[in-house]
């Protein structure tokens, strides 16, 4: 599998080492989109979508240069059907895992943004409950749940529920408008990042 910016790519050659035939590819893709401590959740991920032939890309690279970093992110999200956020306990406070959602929800031409679902890891205080607390959430995430565009689920380690999981959310981008709300905009402007945790990425300029 190809490394880089698009780790974990699924090829076609790479699907051929997996046993994959033809008709076993999905037409879903997913980039996923995570804080750096939490990449070993999204290798575990990775792994579990392997034998359905979804395609999984990550963000993470060796690029030093935010411009070609940036240019590189946007067509990796632009390439995918799907965005999984997943959410550990520090992820609400990563400004790039937010503007990959922002990314996430662009339009392409005439066909709607990508699919956008929230993972609730183990690691994340909200995993043991039978719901989540929006304060515990990407604001930009929760905002889009409430406009019925995106989903949060619990980790899974089955490949035949996230694939339902892509199947709904296919249907909810198709149908809802991923406008922020006045108030999910506001508290983003005013909203204290943690530049810490996106260190191993280039630095995104003040808007």
């Amino acid at each position: 599998m190809k490394r880089g910016l698009d780790a974990w790519v699924l090829t076609e050659s790479s699907a051929r080492e997996l046993n994959l035939h033809a008709d076993a590819m999905s037409p879903f893709s997913a980039f996923l989109s995570y804080v750096h401590s939490d990449h070993s959740w999204a290798e575990r991920l990775a792994a579990v979508l392997a034998p359905t032939g979804v395609v999984v890309r990550s963000p993470l690279s060796g690029l030093q240069a935010a411009d070609k970093f940036q240019h590189q992110l946007r067509e990796s999200i632009l390439a995918s059907t799907h965005t999984l956020v997943l959410l550990g306990p520090t992820t609400r406070l990563s400004r790039w895992v937010d503007h990959e959602i922002e990314l996430s929800t662009e339009l392409r031409g005439e066909a709607p943004g990508a699919g956008l679902i929230g993972i609730i890891l183990p690691s994340h205080e909200d995993f043991s409950r039978p719901y989540y607390d929006p304060e515990n959430v990407p604001i930009r995430l929760h905002d889009l749940v409430q406009s019925e565009y995106a989903i949060i689920r619990k980790w899974s380690d089955t490949p035949e529920e996230i694939l339902r999981w892509l199947e709904e959310a296919s249907r909810r981008c198709q149908s809802a408008r991923p406008e922020p709300s006045l108030g999910a905009a506001a508290q983003i402007y005013r909203f204290a990042w943690d530049e810490k945790l996106d260190a191993p990425r280039p630095h995104l300029d003040a808007p």
